[in-house]
């Protein structure tokens, strides 16, 4: 069958072929032995799919974050708005989340909005967590402070988370306050006096003057708190008194308005007046108490005098005979 033969193979038993055959033709032929089985591979086993790292690359879902969240890059997972700072949209793509402003606060994570700080708190930066106290000496009588306002020379508030203008109380007689902002009043030295609502002491031995007209010291020209009322421009706040009353806040009226009759106020600093309760009356504007009514006397709620009793009926009389005009009756 190849080229360079040095003999030739005889045919297989049934095979044939003429003289110079390269093959021969008919026959069984030899089968093949058979091959070794090639090893298939072993199925591998799926494993669980990992989750998901917030912040690691994910497939977009196209709608952007929900409110309180922000995608801190593209395709990435959602994540909460660290507390200081807030995001009030839906389907939000941006990056991060905005720092609330100065006077409001963000204590959680995820917000949507920030909250305004309460009276007797303030925040004078961005991004605040929690809105600070205002300290003794200060007050904050709005929502939403920046900043807590202080009380003027000559005056004092000894409490901490101060919410009104009210809370300043004039130094007694004998004591100043000679800055801003004081949470106490200093004795004047020996043999030194000083009015009330002074900044400093003077005299020596001179004797304590007769008390005086409010002191007029700097305001901050928002008015006066309710119950309170400005008695000179300029002047510190002082409280209504006793059977006056004063609703309204930023007031800078020099005056309280009177409770009307049927109503009273006990109290000084009032902003509204009460009615008289039963069997009760006040009969003139400006009371600071309610007067019982007369054994056997009556009154409603609010009533400026009583009624009833157990007055006699009185007789009737007769007619009262007049001179006639000669016309009949």
């Amino acid at each position: 069958a190849d080229d360079g033969a040095s003999s030739c193979t005889d045919c297989p038993e049934g095979g044939t072929c003429p003289a110079g055959s390269t093959a021969c033709t008919g026959g069984l032929s030899p089968t093949p032995a058979p091959h070794a089985a090639i090893p298939t591979a072993a199925p591998q086993m799926a494993g669980p799919t990992p989750a998901p790292q917030a912040g690691s690359p994910t497939p977009a879902p196209g709608d952007g974050c929900d409110k309180g969240q922000f995608e801190p890059c593209e395709g990435c997972l959602c994540e909460d708005c660290p507390a200081g700072q807030y995001q009030p949209d839906s389907d939000y793509t941006g990056s991060s989340c905005d720092d609330c402003a100065a006077g409001s606060y963000a204590s959680d994570t995820g917000s949507s909005s920030c909250t305004d700080c309460p009276a007797g708190t303030s925040a004078a930066n961005t991004g605040r967590t929690e809105c600070a106290t205002c300290v003794a000496g200060k007050y904050s009588d709005s929502t939403g402070a920046t900043g807590c306002t202080s009380c003027s020379a000559g005056s004092y508030s000894p409490d901490s988370g101060a919410t009104t203008a009210s809370a300043c109380t004039l130094c007694e007689e004998n004591t100043y306050s000679a800055d801003d902002g004081a949470s106490s009043c200093t004795d004047c030295p020996d043999g030194e006096t000083a009015p009330v609502g002074s900044t400093s002491c003077s005299g020596g031995t001179s004797p304590t003057p007769e008390p005086v007209a409010p002191t007029k010291l700097p305001t901050t020209n928002v008015g006066c708190s309710v119950g309170t009322y400005e008695p000179c421009a300029g002047c510190m706040c002082a409280p209504c008194g006793a059977g006056q009353y004063q609703p309204a806040n930023g007031y800078t009226g020099s005056t309280c308005d009177d409770c009307s009759a049927g109503q009273y106020t006990a109290d000084t600093g009032s902003s509204s007046c009460t009615d008289c309760g039963v069997d009760t009356y006040s009969a003139d504007d400006g009371a600071s108490s309610c007067t019982d009514c007369p054994d056997g006397e009556t009154a409603p709620v609010g009533s400026t005098s009583c009624s009833g009793g157990t007055s006699p009926t009185p007789e009737p009389v007769a007619p009262t005979k007049l001179p006639t005009t000669n016309v009949g009756c």
